[in-house]
């Protein structure tokens, strides 16, 4: 048993230094064999394919972008709704993001105080008008017609009416003692004008009797007695005469001024009508005003849409809440109008932002790696800086959409105003290998400045 375990131990020991042997006599035959071409096929590879990827980075041009976020809008930009007056909320008819179309009523506001005030203004613009036209048929003299109002302001309509009638009555008594006096003075005048006419006759002949008594009383014919008494019949009867054209006189004087009381009576009479006339219409006029603000703040009580689109920013929720005065109400959307994009350009970035460069825009509502993304072109920058909701400054840059919609022609989504969207500027090119050199660049550049 010793023995055999000796002889594989031995055996062992003779067949180590063979494998070792031959492991070095294969090291020197691939030693001996072509290694020097084999590894400068590997060195030239890899050279080749460096060169190749440099070459490839020099001529492959890389976008630079200025990347930017905006909103959807429409180019007429939203319509604010307001109310000039405020008021009571009575009723609300629409949603935020609900469509309504133009005149479409949006909020309703309570009435009560509004309606009180155009209601007053109503009945004293009423009064005015049939006072106007009462006036204006005294000064015509034609009966006032009251057809139209008499409907509508029945009362005001009758009382009107009575005080037309009484002041025509006051007018007309007034002139009819005026014109009875004009009439007394007038046959006053034409009494004494007939008594002086008829004395100048009796005297004509008196005086001719004298005459005739004269010559008789020198030739002694009669008595010189009767020749006196016919004398003074004649000195009585000019006496007469001449009293007669006194009165003549006065009772002209008379008569004009009674014809001047008439006149007067009427001019004052219409003057007065004239007078409140031109009262009544200045207050008319003041109340037309009036009554066109009242009627314009009740038309206001409802609100309604100024164009058509989607409704936005409802800042008005429950009945019975106040809406103060130019309160924003809330915001609508245009419709049908051209959509374009607003953009916030970061101060670094916008001295490379330039007016006509292309821009692709992705709508974060649509996935772009599933529907796409749309191109636009910058249309408009901002002349200054904008500050955001944590005060930074910002430029703002409009983008012209090339189309309202993402995705195919056959298979469109629409964009609409509103939706929030990532607008990379095209602001210019550079090569792959400018941008791996470019951390060297500016290493060089700050290089051997620090202190």
């Amino acid at each position: 048993m010793k023995e055999e375990s000796l002889s594989l131990s031995d055996k062992v020991k003779s067949e180590v230094p063979r494998a070792r042997a031959r492991f070095i006599a294969q090291s020197i035959q691939l030693e001996e064999s072509d290694a020097p071409g084999a590894v400068s096929i590997g060195i030239m590879t890899i050279a080749f394919l460096c060169i190749a990827i440099v070459i490839w980075a020099y001529v492959t041009p890389v976008n630079e972008v200025a990347v930017t976020t905006g909103e959807v809008v429409p180019s007429g930009h939203n319509h604010v709704v307001q109310h000039l007056e405020g008021g009571i909320v009575k009723a609300i008819y629409v949603n935020d993001g609900e469509v309504v179309e133009k005149g479409e009523v949006l909020v309703h506001i309570s009435p009560t105080a509004s309606k009180s005030d155009l209601q007053q203004v109503e009945a004293r613009h009423a009064i005015l008008k049939l006072q106007l036209i009462r006036l204006n048929s005294i000064l015509s003299g034609v009966e006032p017609n009251f057809e139209k109002n008499k409907d509508s302001y029945k009362g005001l309509v009758e009382s009107e009416l009575n005080i037309y009638k009484a002041q025509l009555k006051s007018y007309l008594a007034q002139s009819d003692v005026a014109q009875t006096k004009i009439k007394q003075r007038e046959q006053e005048y034409k009494r004494e004008n007939s008594k002086a006419k008829y004395l100048k006759r009796e005297l004509n002949v008196l005086q001719q009797q004298v005459e005739m008594r004269k010559d008789l009383v020198e030739r002694g014919l009669i008595s010189r007695a009767e020749y006196l008494d016919r004398q003074t019949n004649m000195a009585e009867t000019e006496t007469q005469y001449q009293q007669t054209l006194s009165n003549i006189r006065v009772t002209a004087e008379a008569k004009e001024e009674a014809y001047a009381e008439f006149n007067e009576l009427d001019s004052k009479f219409n003057e007065t009508i004239k007078k409140e006339i031109g009262k009544v219409s200045g207050e008319l006029a003041e109340l037309d005003k009036n009554l066109t603000k009242f009627q314009d703040r009740v038309d206001r009580l409802e609100i309604t849409a100024p164009v058509a689109g989607i409704i936005k920013g409802l800042t008005v929720n429950t009945i019975q809440s106040v809406i103060k005065p130019g309160e924003t109400i809330m915001e609508i959307v245009p419709a049908g109008e051209i959509l374009i994009v607003e953009t916030k350009v970061t101060t670094s970035d916008i001295g490379h932002v330039s007016i006509g460069q292309a821009a692709e825009i992705k709508i974060n509502s649509y996935d772009p790696h599933r529907f796409g993304t749309v191109m636009g072109k910058v249309k408009q920058i901002s002349a200054s800086t904008f500050l955001d909701e944590q005060h930074n400054p910002y430029f703002q840059a409009t983008i012209a959409l090339d189309k309202d919609y993402v995705g195919s022609t056959n298979d469109k989504y629409r964009i609409i105003p509103g939706m929030t969207v990532q607008a990379d500027i095209k602001t210019g090119e550079k090569s792959v290998l400018d941008y791996l050199l470019k951390p060297i660049y500016r290493g060089f550049q700050n290089a051997f400045q620090e202190r």
